[in-house]
């Protein structure tokens, strides 16, 4: 059951992150033809960009990897799984760094950037989830 959860969630992350991703390309050829509007978009400000790479390619290619990795039941092997919790607790931390720049740095309203840290929340705790409980962190 927790396999076909971590499956769902890590699909519907990929699409919402795809969405985001091809919204920013709209964006900045907007910006670059001079629309001022579209210039101020969340997603072309500095915190849309993890070392200059656009947040929904990024978090395109973590939802994709996960979803391989469920659907496949490599996630359940040992070293795969603690690759995982690793990064997917990584992941948490850099959601809650964009929800805190987003709320309270740019003020700005992102329905669709809180769906997705919202998603990727889910994601981390059903990642971690194992016959019942959360294992912490790997260290």
């Amino acid at each position: 059951m927790i396999r076909i959860l971590r499956t769902v969630l890590a699909l519907e992350g990929l699409v919402i992150s795809m969405q985001t991703y091809r919204q920013t390309r709209k964006l900045e050829e907007r910006s670059e033809a001079g629309d001022l509007a579209a210039s101020g978009a969340v997603a072309l400000t500095p915190q849309g960009r993890l070392f200059n790479i656009p947040n929904g390619l990024t978090a395109s290619a973590y939802f994709a990897v996960v979803a391989l990795l469920s659907v496949t039941g490599l996630l359940d092997r040992s070293w795969v799984r603690k690759a995982a919790v690793t990064i997917s607790w990584l992941s948490l931390g850099v959601s809650g760094f964009l929800v805190f720049s987003l709320l309270f740095v740019l003020r700005r309203n992102c329905p669709l950037c809180i769906r997705a840290h919202a998603l990727n929340l889910a994601l981390t705790l059903a990642v971690n989830a194992r016959a019942g409980r959360l294992d912490p962190p790997a260290h």
